[in-house]
């Protein structure tokens, strides 16, 4: 909007300006610009000056600022970006939510013993002479062929 609303003095600096990077710096410097702001301006094409793109430009700025003062309001009231995270987590629940599929049985009574909390698995038990025990899953130990070692 800065490159629009001094047209003709943005371009009288790009002008003047031996090469790119002094054209940005004396842009930055005139219009007090950050280095992003004037490398767009810089990038910009002519045809976008025309009514219909300046247009486009005018009406992109005006959702910018929309969007700004929405965001500060947002930040300004919590409250409102919880209502946010709840209607964002009511449509994502609309969307891809679905019904539960296990059951809860009330009624359903089933005593555990300790065995029924040790897993099932093959495994290997040795012991040494000292009395010391060792249990070793049974898939950490390949098995021997003909002369070979396992």
């Amino acid at each position: 909007m800065i490159a629009l609303n001094n047209l003709d003095e943005v371009i009288k600096v790009i002008k003047e300006s031996p090469d790119a990077d002094q054209a940005k710096e004396r842009l930055m410097k005139r219009f007090k610009l950050s280095e992003l702001q004037s490398q767009a301006i810089l990038d910009m094409q002519l045809r976008r000056l025309a009514a219909l793109e300046r247009w486009k430009i005018e009406e992109e700025h005006k959702q910018v600022k929309a969007l700004i003062e929405n965001l500060e309001d947002l930040l300004a009231h919590p409250k409102k970006i919880l209502a946010l995270i709840q209607t964002d987590m009511r449509e994502l629940a609309e969307k891809f939510g679905d019904d539960r599929r296990t059951r809860i049985a009330v009624d359903a009574k089933e005593e555990l013993s300790e065995a029924d909390l040790v897993q099932d698995e093959a495994v290997l038990i040795s012991l040494t002479e000292r009395g010391y025990i060792k249990r070793v899953a049974a898939s950490a130990f390949r098995s021997q062929s003909r002369g070979g070692r396992g």
